[in-house]
């Protein structure tokens, strides 16, 4: 059960619901689930840093005073240093 809240709550498989993580949270935590306990309190600590936000790659890029774009790179010389393990 904890392992389907956090996957909610992250979006793997799925779309991100954390809503909808709690009340798996609150399962796993009812059987005895430590890192349910540990999941729930920390959802119900006040945020410090404010909220959240979601930026896109050109986002990011304005932000840092840069233009979008690929910068004249082809794909290929773009993704070079990307890596999927």
């Amino acid at each position: 059960m904890y392992a389907v809240g956090y996957f909610t709550e992250v979006g793997i498989g799925t779309v991100a619901d954390p809503v909808e993580s709690q009340s798996w949270y609150k399962k796993a935590s009812d059987a005895g689930d430590k890192r349910a306990q540990a999941r729930l309190r920390s959802s119900q600590a006040p945020m410090t840093n404010g909220p959240l936000i979601e930026l896109e790659r050109g986002d990011l890029m304005s932000a840092a005073g840069q233009s979008g774009g690929n910068h004249g790179l082809s794909k290929k010389d773009k993704d070079k240093d990307c890596i999927i393990m």
